[in-house]
């Protein structure tokens, strides 16, 4: 059964499906997209929906600093996204929201950080994943980033 509409949250869920794939999920509510329209102004118009991938690196204390990756742009509409990424294991994590034609970009939601299994380790490709469809996922990537 749907949630009723003021049951909906905000949230943008990460995870990992292997050491070089990530997806995400995302709601986000009419009140957020509201805030967004309101804090980009006259820039709301030409605005991009995007993902943000920072990745995360660890220090003694945990998590520390972070760098953005790159910035994929997403198809309005959609609520799920696959994103290729190198060098397992590494720790990420994603901001959804909109980037200007001026490079401003304004966050939305964060997802939590993520960290991608070595290779040939006993985690490192989900029952579920089929190697064909990331085939076609990795076709499909490189025509969204940005």
């Amino acid at each position: 059964m749907p949630l009723p509409c003021d049951a909906r949250r905000d949230r943008l869920v990460l995870l990992v499906r292997g050491p070089y794939w990530l997806s995400c999920h995302w709601e986000v509510t009419a009140r957020t997209l509201e805030r967004a329209r309101a804090a980009l102004g006259p820039k709301w118009h030409g605005a991009i929906p995007t993902l943000r991938l920072f990745e995360v690196s660890h220090n003694d204390a945990g998590y520390g600093a972070e760098k953005a990756v790159r910035d994929v742009t997403v198809h309005g509409g959609t609520d799920t996204w696959y994103l290729d990424v190198s060098h397992p294991p590494r720790s990420y994590r994603v901001d959804l929201g909109y980037r200007t034609s001026g490079d401003t970009f304004y966050s939305m939601i964060r997802s939590e950080v993520v960290t991608t299994p070595s290779v040939g380790s006993s985690d490192s490709t989900p029952e579920s994943f089929d190697p064909v469809v990331a085939d076609r996922l990795a076709a499909l990537s490189s025509h969204a980033t940005g």
